[in-house]
């Protein structure tokens, strides 16, 4: 509420407004943009937006890895069975009702119908502050699925707490299902790794009842309508011939 008062003062009253001695906010400071460190009191202002940032990308490898490097292994890939009667949840992330936004993960990584991939630890502090894009070979077994990808730092004793995601909605052409390259632009994000910390990334094909549960059959439309649904047998390629990766925008030289 002081932030939107605020806010009003300035653009309505042509108030100028210094940092908020409580919170430490710096809204509508000296530069256009103000950004919050998640979880953080660190605030930090900008010319423009998106802030300056060196794109360094994570490569999907077997047994659950986050690689800097391109994976030489051929035919390489992942798979898991999303089920419409048991969807699998949404935990945490952007719902309204929803008053702990960022939360324990660890019992959504531990389902069936989940894949979870992880780097080695951070050996300094690393700021990634920006638009995430992931871009990962789908393939599935039926007429359409969804593809949620969620990005989430694990802290140096383990605990799984989610940053920024996005889902999207897949229809192949064929009824037998296909396999598509699917780009991902996950919500944008501004959150500081610190030395021992890890990157997850979590893949599923569903987040209910966030976004209503995909069904296999037909449209969106249709699905409203139906009472039952199919399985599907999702694969996730990352392979040398058929990569997945995430682009992370590092931005330690702007908060330097």
């Amino acid at each position: 509420l002081r932030d939107g008062k605020a806010w009003f003062d300035h653009h309505l009253k042509g108030k100028r407004l210094e940092p908020n001695p409580k919170t430490k906010s710096i809204t509508l400071g000296a530069k256009p943009v103000c950004i919050n460190i998640l979880d953080t009191q660190e605030w930090l202002e900008a010319d423009r937006w998106p802030v300056p940032a060196v794109p360094k990308r994570l490569y999907l490898a077997e047994n659950g890895l986050l690689s800097d490097e391109p994976i030489d292994q051929n035919g390489a890939y992942s798979s898991y069975v999303y089920d419409p009667v048991h969807p699998t949840p949404a935990v945490g992330g952007n719902m309204l009702p929803i008053r702990k936004p960022v939360v324990d993960n660890s019992d959504l990584e531990a389902r069936d119908d989940t894949l979870v991939f992880t780097t080695s630890p951070f050996t300094q502090t690393t700021y990634v502050i920006g638009e995430i894009w992931a871009v990962i070979e789908f393939e599935a077994d039926c007429e359409t699925a969804d593809l949620f990808v969620r990005v989430n730092r694990v802290s140096a004793a383990g605990k799984s707490l989610n940053i920024t995601d996005a889902i999207q909605r897949i229809f192949f052409e064929s009824s037998s299902g296909g396999r598509q390259k699917i780009e991902l632009s996950l919500i944008p994000t501004a959150v500081r790794f610190d030395e021992g910390e890890r990157l997850r990334l979590i893949i599923a094909s569903g987040a209910h009842p966030r976004v209503a549960r995909n069904l296999g059959l037909e449209s969106t439309q249709a699905q409203a309508f139906m009472t039952q649904g199919v399985p599907a047998a999702v694969t996730i390629h990352h392979s040398a011939e058929s990569p997945s990766w995430i682009d992370l925008p590092i931005a330690d030289e702007f908060v330097g």
